[in-house]
């Protein structure tokens, strides 16, 4: 009938259309809930805790290395028997020959060990006198690793002998040493006039477990 789908098609121009929601919706939680947000697929994020109102902390390490170091110097850097001798004489033990400053964090402490350079040798013609005629003392000192006192030791140009040791490392301002030296045999009756002399190599090495 043309009244009826008159009707019908009024009826149906007045019907409101159904609108799809294609925003964001957030929800607010109260104190203490969770809070979510809706995605438009109807999806809800991952919510997150109200928290603690108290403080939290966190620790971290701090670290650094530490090498060994070690270094020895020659307080005094000459010695001499300042009287003259003559082929036979023996010259007298010369106390506190040199003095050396030994320095080492080592914890296991350190050794002192001496070489001559060379011969005792006459600064005018070359002549010599053996480097063993001279003797060094070997120390025992407090904490050392010679229980005790070795006596006197021949000076060689090829070995290095050991004159003082302790298993400890040294003083934060290092550690003082002294040592005496002699002759231990009378001056040759062949050597020639003059000034005879040599070098000594001190050496400090870090004791090795």
């Amino acid at each position: 009938m043309p009244g009826s789908k008159s009707h019908q098609a009024h009826a149906k121009a007045r019907s409101p259309r159904r609108r799809i929601f294609t925003g964001a919706v957030a929800v607010a939680g109260s104190t203490g809930l969770a809070a979510a947000v809706l995605l438009p697929s109807g999806t809800a994020l991952a919510a997150y805790q109200q928290g603690p109102t108290s403080d939290t902390a966190s620790s971290t390490i701090a670290t650094v290395n530490v090498s060994t170091a070690i270094g020895v110097s020659a307080v005094t850097p000459q010695a001499s028997w300042t009287a003259p001798f003559v082929p036979g004489d023996t010259p007298p033990p010369l106390t506190s020959a040199v003095t050396l400053v030994v320095f080492t964090n080592n914890t296991t402490g350190y050794n002192v060990t001496v070489v001559a350079l060379s011969n005792l040798t006459n600064q005018n013609d070359g002549d010599t006198i053996p480097a063993a005629d001279l003797s060094v003392q070997n120390t025992a000192g407090t904490n050392s690793q010679n229980t005790t006192d070795l006596g006197y030791m021949p000076i060689s140009t090829t070995t290095a002998i050991p004159v003082y040791g302790q298993a400890m490392p040294s003083a934060g301002d290092g550690n003082t040493i002294t040592e005496n030296w002699e002759f231990n045999q009378p001056i040759p009756s062949d050597v020639t006039d003059g000034t005879y002399s040599l070098t000594l190599n001190f050496v400090a090495s870090g004791n090795i477990t």
